[in-house]
């Protein structure tokens, strides 16, 4: 997060992003496919 210079705001959104699909995962569903996680990324980090 350092290296992209992100906020504190865009770094607590992938943290939460990731802690979703964690959550999903430990609960027997599905992540999500690489696609929406992506995309999801590039809203949060426009520049990644």
């Amino acid at each position: 997060m350092i290296s992209l210079d992100a906020t504190e705001a865009q770094e607590s959104d992938i943290y939460d992003l990731m802690g979703e699909v964690d959550a999903r995962l430990s609960h027997g569903e599905a992540a999500m496919d690489h696609l929406e996680f992506c995309d999801r990324v590039h809203r949060t980090l426009p520049w990644s």
